[in-house]
């Protein structure tokens, strides 16, 4: 498995807000659970789903929800 680098997430604008446009953003997001985050493509996490090839990113596990716990939640 391969790491998702933090050069890879997208820069916030003028107002903290920070556009996601693909699933390594997306990952990312759990870097910052109380972020300002905005949608800005339809993304399709087929690509990480258990079925899929295990190598590259995700791996066999495939896509981890951000903020999934409620020990530390998304709150953004």
């Amino acid at each position: 498995m391969r790491p998702i680098l933090r050069s890879e997430a997208a820069p916030a604008d003028t107002s903290g807000v920070v556009a996601v446009s693909n699933l390594h953003q997306l990952q990312l997001m759990g870097a910052n659970l109380a972020g300002r985050y905005r949608l800005t493509a339809n993304i399709d996490a087929v690509a990480t789903s258990t079925t899929a090839a295990s190598s590259g990113i995700w791996g066999t596990g495939g896509f981890v929800p951000v903020g999934e716990s409620t020990s530390n939640p998304f709150t953004g």
